[in-house]
């Protein structure tokens, strides 16, 4: 009896221990895949950033001591897309199920020195794929500042999860987030990515994974 009870033990500690390193893993890959697509697509990136500004109808935008907080988002794969959708994605696993290589544009910040000039967003009028914005909202003003402040490599958002970027910083991954108390937003706060997923991340947000945008049109 008690050989049967220690060889069910080993085999329990076995398989946390194989769980943990495989959680390891995804997270090193993901990284990786993250920082070699964006370095990859980064010159285009850019280029989309100055087309959209000098398609504003105003022209007058300067690009003197401009800088642009470009944030992609990043989309799972088709199987952490299908597991999502039947809500039975164990949080603990979600960068097993990020596809870190699909990374496209998705918005910016056009800052000078601390100052939001404006933003880059992905459009409501579905004829236009995005526009620039100059009078932003203090949600952006927020953001950027986070952004400045921490410095990151990479910054990005996960298809669907909502109040949360992703950032990477010296081949660690990270997380700002935020919440709304009494209608007011709250400042960006920093977590380390493994202990946000563990203590702050609703399982139920992560219903909605998808493996590309979903484009929703909406009728009269």
């Amino acid at each position: 009896m008690r050989k049967k009870i220690s060889l069910i033990i080993i085999l329990s500690l076995s398989l946390c221990f194989i769980d943990i390193l495989k959680a390891q893993s995804c997270a090193q890959n993901f990284v990786e895949d993250v920082l070699t697509a964006s370095q990859i697509k980064s010159e285009k990136f850019h280029k989309i950033v100055r087309t959209t500004i000098l398609k504003d109808r105003s022209n007058d935008f300067s690009f003197n001591n401009v800088k642009a907080l470009i944030i992609p988002v990043v989309f799972s794969t088709r199987e952490g897309a299908r597991i999502s959708n039947v809500g039975k994605l164990n949080k603990e696993k979600l960068l097993c199920y990020l596809d870190g290589k699909s990374i496209v544009f998705d918005e910016a910040l056009i800052v000078q020195d601390t100052v939001v000039l404006g933003a880059i967003i992905q459009s409501p009028n579905p004829a236009i794929d995005l526009e620039f914005i100059r009078d932003v909202d203090s949600y952006r003003v927020k953001l950027a500042k986070a952004i400045l402040k921490t410095s990151p490599d990479i910054i990005f958002s996960i298809y669907n999860i909502p109040r949360c970027y992703w950032y990477i910083k010296g081949n660690e991954l990270f997380v700002l987030s935020y919440e709304h108390r009494n209608n007011e937003m709250e400042d960006f706060m920093l977590y380390n990515a493994k202990s946000f997923i563990e203590e702050h991340l609703n399982e139920k947000d992560l219903w909605f994974l998808s493996h590309k945008r979903i484009i929703v049109i909406s009728g009269k």
